[in-house]
């Protein structure tokens, strides 16, 4: 099975800690769900939690021991990784 969407972390641009994901193509509302899959499945990683709003989505999902909620903004069609402290 080959996946829908690729993908690439991007390094943090600041002293955040938060990085940029690039996706293609785009996400959207309906189709986030098959991405999160598809990203956390590459990273090795497990979900712990989820929360579909109505403009953003997060989950929170564990890889090599660490937290980490990964974000979908609707309106400006961003994706980024934040590390839970």
């Amino acid at each position: 099975m080959s996946n829908r969407f690729s993908f690439k972390v991007l390094p943090p641009e600041t002293q955040e800690k938060v990085q940029h994901v690039s996706v293609s193509p785009i996400p959207d509302w309906d189709d986030f769900k098959e991405f999160a899959q598809e990203f956390i499945e590459a990273e090795g990683a497990e979900i712990k939690a989820t929360d579909y709003g109505m403009d953003r989505h997060q989950i929170d999902y564990e890889k090599e021991g660490k937290r980490f909620h990964l974000h979908y903004e609707h309106y400006s069609q961003s994706v980024w990784i934040e590390p839970i402290d």
